[in-house]
């Protein structure tokens, strides 16, 4: 809002200078050519206001009121009040019906301002030689839309008027108020109210395509640029691939890259570097408030648009005054209000628009949202503009389907890894609440728990369990039934770290950036391998160690089941049937699970690289069965080659009985597993006869008549032998 100072036209006007300024004002009119149709007569408003520059800073505005009429009801109507003029904070956008009311100078000067400045500008005209003793410096500009439903129809009288009162000023005032236009100015609207076409002088603000910079590495110029002002040195693998076809070839992109893989770097680069702003498309108003205070504090100014914007005319006067950086926006304000986003992109320079969470706009995504496919209008909209779409959870065919339904024909795809390293993944059967999150190590060792159940009965059931817990842990439960205000207030004191557990449905969790989540539970079987991948996604941003683990039984599958079968939509029960099939393939798969989800999103990985160490339970277990191995063989060399079974078993368990010799009973593998049960060795033992490191051979022992008796005993192969020799050197 521009300084309110050194105003052209004094606060009170004689007669002969009113008069002036009324034959000004009718050739300015003639000059300019402003007719009294219909579609004009706004606009007049707007042009004796702005061409005049009328001390509206001092005097009265008076209230203009507007009734839009012959409309229908719902119908959306626009009406802008000097709109352009930067000393006015007015833009109201309509639905007939609404009632607004807006005080423009009220919003525009701080309370802790108006003392301060009403007592300058009075000492100012003090000088002057001007009495200032029946003055009083108030702001009284208002703008007024109200409706006037008609008795028969619903529809409503239109009529719209400059009303100037003499309110400021005491009855016996001797300097009474300048009137702004004179009586024979015609403002007047009439009753039926021509908008025509609300667009027409509406032209977006676009960026031309230009060449690359040479190469594939980023210029100096642009590290330099990332280290300044977002404190990084270089940026991340494929960030600058998507930056730089934002940036000089200004096209569409499809960005898919695991949770803390840098996304946002991606449409908040390009921004700040064209010294521009963008339209952030985001899922959940608490998902945008807590993305917008994120910038705020990082020094990127952002705002938000949406229903839970309190300060609507405030945001709207400072969008259009370029004092923010990002504007977010959820996809259903899109859909009421894509002529107030086309005057936004018509006034300030838009780089991109980015949308968040993409994988929302599929009807096969875990996260559908109806209103993400009418995004497709964002490049009906502008065209040359680039639209980004982002996500962390995409298989091949929801990759298309977004591509599709956002009308990207033409996107740059940019896939990253969707490997997590630092997570490790377990499976365990449920048994009861009681031994498998109280008394146990589920819970108490972790700082910061999601625990995440399929309905909000069992969220509430596992959290008032969890009371339990003879510590001071606070946890909570979370879902949709609660209000707004709750869900909020138990978000914030998570991210806080007052609460260090909470119980979810799916309802939490969209964009939550707390690094230090160290475990994630799902109490039950998740509805899907994208969801289960997206929600573990929320433990260890930080890069730290952290777990995430299922627990679920035979009466899960049947809940799950009944959901599917509940479901009357074809399509919806196929693609809950799929679902379910996935996380059931991941459940009982016998190879690495992180293996296994990678997989399912197309990604091949290389198990020989260093940083793929024991990622899941399976792996675990079968480096621990590898160790277990270990053992077996070394009791049978020094049991001697060709022993049964059984007496290797004994031996491992740590028998002393008669058949132990000296040698087995002093070994250090003499009862090293003693822990095991029998069952347990027999497996192993099976194991290293599949894997061809011992082999079974059959013992002759005595003849009976003609009959030749054997006993099966076991022998170490060639490569058990090597593979016994390379570990014997501990």
């Amino acid at each position: 809002m521009r300084e309110m100072t050194g105003f052209k036209t004094p606060w009170v006007e004689t007669k002969e200078q009113n008069e002036i300024r009324a034959q000004n004002i009718r050739e300015k009119i003639k000059e300019q050519e402003i007719s009294n149709t219909d579609s004009n007569q706004l606009l007049k408003v707007r042009f004796l206001a702005e061409k005049e520059n009328l001390p509206f800073q001092f005097e009265i505005i008076g209230c203009v009121k507007t009734f839009c009429g012959n409309i229908r009801q719902n119908e959306e109507a626009e009406y802008s009040v000097i709109a352009e003029l930067s000393d006015f904070s007015g833009v109201e956008e309509v639905i007939i019906g609404h009632t607004a009311l807006e005080h423009l100078f009220g919003e525009a000067i701080p309370k802790t301002q108006r003392k301060t400045w009403s007592k300058d500008n009075k000492k100012r005209f003090k000088e002057k030689g001007q009495n200032v003793n029946d003055m009083m410096f108030n702001f009284f500009g208002r703008i007024a839309i109200r409706r006037l439903p008609a008795k028969s129809q619903q529809r409503f009288e239109a009529q719209a008027f400059l009303e100037l009162t003499d309110t400021t000023v005491p009855r016996e005032s001797s300097n009474p108020p300048a009137h702004f236009f004179p009586d024979e100015i015609d403002v007047q609207v009439p009753s039926t109210l021509n908008f025509g076409d609300p667009t027409s002088e509406l032209k977006i603000i676009t960026f031309e395509a230009s060449d690359l910079p040479p190469g594939d590495e980023a210029p100096h110029e642009h590290l330099d640029f990332l280290r300044e002002n977002f404190g990084h040195s270089q940026f991340r693998d494929n960030q600058w691939r998507v930056i730089s076809s934002i940036i000089y070839k200004r096209t569409d992109q499809l960005v898919i890259m695991a949770t803390g893989h840098g996304k946002s770097l991606c449409f908040q680069y390009p921004t700040l570097w064209m010294n521009a702003h963008v339209i952030c498309v985001s899922p959940l108003i608490s998902l945008m408030q807590d993305q917008v205070d994120q910038l705020n504090a990082k020094g990127i100014p952002a705002c938000f648009l949406g229903s839970a914007q309190n300060q609507k005319r405030i945001v709207l006067a400072n969008i259009y005054n370029r004092k923010y950086k990002a504007i977010y926006v959820c996809p259903e304000w899109i859909e009421k209000n894509i002529l107030q986003l086309r005057r936004i992109m018509s006034k300030i320079p838009v780089a991109l628009i980015a949308i968040d969470e993409a994988h929302c706009v599929s009807e096969w995504g875990h996260d559908f949202r109806k209103a993400y496919m009418g995004l497709s209008s964002l490049k009906q909209l502008s065209p040359n503009t680039p639209v980004v779409a982002l996500t962390g959870t995409a298989t091949v065919n929801m990759r298309d389907e977004i591509i599709k339904c956002l009308d990207l024909s033409n996107a740059q795809t940019t896939v990253g890894s969707f490997d997590r390293p630092n997570i490790f993944i377990k499976v365990k059967k449920k048994t009861t609440m009681f031994d498998d999150l109280i008394n146990s190590d589920a819970i108490l060792p972790y700082k910061s728990i999601i625990i995440y159940c399929r309905t909000k009965q069992l969220s509430e059931d596992v959290a008032t369990k969890l009371a339990e817990l003879k510590n001071e842990t606070k946890s909570t439960f979370y879902h949709a039934g609660l209000s707004t205000d709750d869900r909020e207030s138990i978000q914030n004191e998570f991210l806080r770290g007052q609460t260090k557990v909470i119980v979810a449905t799916i309802a939490f969790g969209m964009g939550i950036d707390k690094a230090d989540v160290r475990r994630v539970i799902h109490y039950g079987i998740p509805s899907s391998l994208e969801a289960y991948y997206q929600e573990i996604g929320r433990a260890g941003r930080d890069g730290k160690s952290s777990d995430c683990i299922v627990f679920f039984n035979e009466q899960d599958k049947f809940i799950a089941e009944h959901f599917i079968k509940k479901t009357s939509n074809p399509k919806r029960k196929e693609q809950l049937i799929k679902g379910f099939q996935d996380v059931m393939n991941l459940f009982s798969t016998t190879t690495c699970r992180r293996e296994f989800i990678l997989d399912y999103f197309g990604e091949k990985i290389d198990r020989s690289r260093t940083d793929f160490h024991v990622c899941c339970d399976i792996c675990h277990r079968l480096q621990d069965d590898e160790s277990k191995a270990e053992i077996f063989l070394h009791c049978l060399v020094e049991l001697g080659d060709r022993q049964g079974v059984g007496k290797i078993i004994k031996m491992i368990r740590g028998s002393n009985d008669n058949t132990m010799s000296n040698r087995a009973k002093i070994s250090r593998y003499h009862g090293k597993g003693k822990h095991k049960k029998p069952d347990f060795w027999k497996g192993i033992s099976a194991g290293l006869e599949k894997e061809c490191f011992t082999a079974r051979i059959s013992i002759p022992t005595k003849m009976v008549g003609t009959v030749q008796y054997k006993y099966q005993a076991i022998g170490i192969s060639q490569a058990g032998l090597g593979l016994n020799y390379m570990n014997s050197s501990e």
